[in-house]
């Protein structure tokens, strides 16, 4: 295994690897089989191929991805990951799971996560279930605050524990105070329920 320590103005970053390609000078290096841990932030990424382009700032992840922030309890897996140092942006390319807190579990495509800002984005089909075994089924736009727990999304449906289901346009979802605003559509009440 291989171990290289990069140090810059902000913090330093642990590669670690079976196989390295080194170009560029070092500003571009490929490594097969690694991690990447940047301690400052108590995150790891592993991936079955990285490729950090030091001069941009940026890291590439391909096949089997799996992110753990864990300041702020957030995993990520997908097969394609690109981490922009500089604006603190993860972008997930093609299907991505992501756990935030273990209340939710999230499901979609080509997704974004604003480490700075605490916020994840999609227009993709997006689909959550929370602790409660709530399901959002999230059709335009998606739109999740981490830190205030606030959710949007252009068109919804969400069925409750209950099986009854909820159809919005426009929904706004304070998940830590239970409260909705949106324009309802239809609502579908599961026969069991009464």
């Amino acid at each position: 295994s291989f171990f290289i320590i990069f140090k810059s103005y902000s913090d330093e970053i642990l590669l670690q690897s079976s196989n390295m390609d080194i170009k560029n000078n070092g500003n571009l290096i490929t490594a097969f089989d690694g991690k990447i841990e940047i301690p400052k932030d108590k995150l790891t990424i592993s991936a079955k191929r990285i490729k950090y382009d030091k001069i941009e700032n940026l890291i590439t992840f391909k096949d089997n991805v799996k992110y753990e922030d864990l300041l702020n309890n957030v995993l990520i897996e997908g097969e394609i990951i690109i981490y922009n140092r500089n604006k603190d942006l993860i972008y997930s390319e093609g299907v991505t799971n992501i756990k935030f807190e273990k209340k939710y579990d999230i499901r979609s495509s080509d997704i974004f996560y604003d480490k700075k800002l605490k916020e994840l984005y999609s227009k993709s089909n997006t689909y959550i279930e929370d602790y409660e075994k709530n399901k959002y089924e999230l059709k335009k736009n998606f739109y999740f605050d981490i830190s205030n727990e606030i959710l949007k999304s252009s068109e919804s449906t969400i069925t409750d524990k209950n099986n009854n289901k909820y159809i919005f346009e426009d929904l706004q979802i304070d998940l830590k105070n239970q409260e909705i605003a949106g324009k309802e559509i239809k609502v579908e009440f599961n026969n069991s329920y009464f």
